[in-house]
């Protein structure tokens, strides 16, 4: 891997010498690296002949298929900033970060016209409603029928290291939707740690069963493997037995994920032993299950690496090893180039052992919010960026993460981390999944409130799980009240929506 000023360039590079290897697979459909970067830059034909030029920002909102992956590359190629969106967006969560973003233009799937036409109709500055598919909704230019003619094929933008090239909304560190901006050195760093720290190659097959919109599934699953001469294979979406499918038929080598996927490839797998190529799975997000992290493990025979990261910083900063012993609840060390310190209130480092909230300073960091300045300034100190995950560094040396400092709960004056609580749940016989919050009922107290999912057929009270919580732990921490859901909220990634369950 040589490094360059955007991630295109490994793309380039890496087409003079595996150019007739297969880059992508998609369904029946396969694309060498050539035949990706023709299919780039017709794309980048068709946006420059619409008028988007290097600095403008285009929004994506477009599901799994090969198209996603043209487009993206072919925006940065021009170095247009690229915005990528959940197709699962409503038209007010739309408008607002269209808005909030100054967006240029919004590249579709036609299905999505209903939702995008009320979401941009009082948007000044979202000029092009571009469409790929069969139709071409009302407003709009259908993109696909643009860029499959034939034209002279543009030249590449001449990008800087510093130039904004992707960014991501998150409510992650505040409440509110905002846009983390990644420069390409940004993205050039973190895919060159990632390859470097996981031993990536040009013999890997990653399987993308993640949303490309997802930050973790677009990094980890297609700009890795592309960046040193390897392939992914794009599933349309998430399905457990596509999955499981695609390990034992398709030569996976890789597999990133979330643990819901986790969860539910394991209880999809057929009894027996399942032949594979998988050298390696790569969990982010929540953390795994004991359950699953032992089980999974045992009968694939291969490690799942648990990492650590948020969109802010593109998005793992840490991780367990291949090459070192793992520890389940842990999330390891930080990734080549970063620096990582866990600090208390004062913003001085504390000892190891002792909690703290996490901060981390390296390229792969997002230069800033998009159009916040002053919510930036609220997340850096002196060139750290505070995470508002709180943490500790064990015995050993790893990375142990305690809770998200927003999801802190203060009952009488204690702080109580709900992930804690969730531990002992989690581990009762009936109980499939719980997650616990927080709901003020005044300045010094909240009343803690347990969501559960139990096994299927299983049957609890509240009295009795709170008999079971007074045995594990003390008095303060233990839920009030127990409520029973069939499922719990979960974003796009599989993160349990705590905020949708305060609403509750």
């Amino acid at each position: 891997m040589t490094s360059g000023n955007s991630i295109v360039d490994f793309l380039y590079e890496n087409a003079k010498t595996y150019g007739n290897n297969t880059a992508l697979r998609y369904q029946n459909q396969s694309y060498t690296f050539n035949e990706f970067i023709t299919h780039v830059e017709e794309v980048a034909a068709g946006i420059d002949a619409l008028g988007l030029r290097r600095g403008m920002r285009a929004a994506i909102m477009l599901p799994n298929t090969p198209d996603y992956a043209f487009l993206y590359y072919a925006l940065l190629r021009q170095g247009i900033e690229i915005i990528p969106l959940n197709i699962l967006l409503k038209s007010t969560e739309l408008n607002h970060i269209l808005g909030d973003s100054e967006a240029h233009a919004i590249i579709a799937w036609d299905k999505f016209a209903n939702v995008i036409i009320p979401a941009v109709e009082d948007l000044d500055n979202c000029k092009y409603q571009l469409y790929i598919g069969d139709s071409t909704p009302q407003g709009g230019i259908n993109l696909g029928e643009i860029w499959r003619k034939t034209r002279p094929v543009p030249a590449r933008a001449e990008v800087n290291d510093d130039d904004v090239a992707l960014v991501f909304y998150t409510a992650g560190i505040g409440s509110q939707a905002r846009g983390a901006a990644l420069s390409n050195i940004s993205l050039v760093q973190t895919v060159q740690n990632i390859a470097e720290t996981f031993l990536f190659n040009s013999a890997d097959h990653v399987l993308a069963a993640l949303p490309l919109f997802n930050s973790f599934g677009q990094i980890l699953a297609m700009n890795v493997p592309l960046s040193v001469g390897g392939s992914f294979v794009l599933l349309p979406k998430f399905e457990s037995d596509r999955v499981i499918e695609a390990i034992e038929k398709g030569k996976i080598t890789v597999l990133p994920g979330v643990p819901s996927i986790f969860d539910t490839v394991l209880d999809g797998m057929p009894d027996g032993p399942i032949e594979h190529n998988l050298r390696l799975c790569l969990s982010s997000g929540a953390p795994l299950s004991e359950r699953t992290f032992t089980q999974f493990q045992k009968k694939l025979k291969v490690p799942i690496i648990e990492g650590y990261g948020l969109s802010e910083c593109s998005p793992l900063v840490a991780s367990n090893r291949i090459y070192r012993e793992q520890k389940h609840g842990t999330v390891g060390w930080p990734l080549p180039e970063i620096d990582l310190k866990i600090v208390d209130d004062e913003q001085h480092q504390v000892a190891p052992g002792d909690i703290g909230e996490i901060m981390i300073r390296s390229k792969q960091v997002m230069k800033y919010y998009l159009n916040r300045p002053e919510a930036t300034k609220a997340v850096f100190s002196n060139g750290w960026l505070n995470t508002g995950d709180v943490g500790k560094i064990d015995a050993d040396g790893y990375l142990c993460l305690v809770d998200r400092k927003k999801d802190l709960i203060l009952k009488g004056g204690f702080h109580v981390y709900p992930k804690e609580i969730e531990k002992v749940l989690n581990a009762h016989p009936k109980v499939q999944q719980s997650a616990v919050v927080g709901i003020a009922k005044n300045d010094s107290h909240e009343c803690i409130t347990a969501f559960l999912v139990l096994k299927p057929g299983e049957k609890a009270t509240a009295d009795e799980l709170k008999e079971y919580c007074t045995d594990k732990m003390a008095a303060y921490k233990c839920p009030e009240k127990f409520d029973f859901l069939d499922q719990l909220p979960r974003s796009s990634s599989g993160k349990i929506l705590k905020r949708a369950l305060r609403e509750k």
